[in-house]
């Protein structure tokens, strides 16, 4: 099932006004947004002379992100500046996009500031992204996606990968494997039909050399 989610990358609507629309990963928001349920009360319980701090790595540090954003949805900018202190992701793969009324902020950044932070009025410092240059996670949900050409090069058996280019010597090992992977062909076609996206990194980011 979770799989299944991950894969789900479709964009969804997360804020919407006249100068921007920005849009997240489907699968992704009902994590969050199940995390969030579970985690508002013990938000609620912490103390005013402390603050919060979301961390995570891998899809992890991607929920640290959206869970931040929701509760500037929810709650408003003022009580995510007030209350959270920064949010540290650690190989994290992109899951928003944004459209602006303004070209330059399609890129994601203007003038050094995340427009999609700046979108939910909040400081682009208050993210901090890690990542190892040649990490393949963080290429995720991106244009430079590694598991989408995969996805999208299989034999009409359905199991066989790179069917199009030539011979390679872990084909045979992972065909079998995926031929005795029961829940494959339902995971195989959502990613067919949902991967393939060109999401956006989030905050600052830092490579890990």
């Amino acid at each position: 099932r979770l799989l299944n989610v991950i894969c789900t990358a479709s964009p969804v609507p997360i804020y919407k006004s006249e100068q921007a629309l920005v849009q997240v990963h489907e699968g992704m928001l009902s994590i969050a947004r199940e995390l969030l349920q579970e985690l508002e009360k013990y938000i609620d319980l912490t103390s005013p002379s402390h603050k919060l701090v979301f961390t995570g790595h891998s899809i992890g540090g991607s929920l640290a992100i959206l869970l931040t954003i929701l509760l500037a949805n929810d709650r408003g900018a003022r009580f995510v500046r007030d209350n959270v202190l920064r949010v540290f992701t650690y190989g994290c793969p992109p899951i928003f996009e944004i459209e602006s009324t303004s070209n330059a902020k399609r890129n994601g950044y203007v003038d050094d500031s995340c427009s999609i932070l700046d979108a939910f009025d909040l400081p682009t410092d208050l993210v901090y992204g890690y990542c190892q240059p040649w990490d393949p996670i963080v290429r995720f949900y991106s244009k430079y996606d590694p598991l989408y050409p995969l996805i999208d090069d299989l034999g009409e058996d359905g199991i066989t990968l790179f069917d199009s280019g030539p011979s390679r010597t872990l084909r045979p090992i992972m065909k079998t494997i995926l031929e005795s992977w029961e829940g494959w062909p339902g995971y195989r076609d959502n990613a067919r039909a949902k991967l393939g996206q060109d999401y956006r990194g989030v905050g600052e980011h830092f490579l890990l050399l």
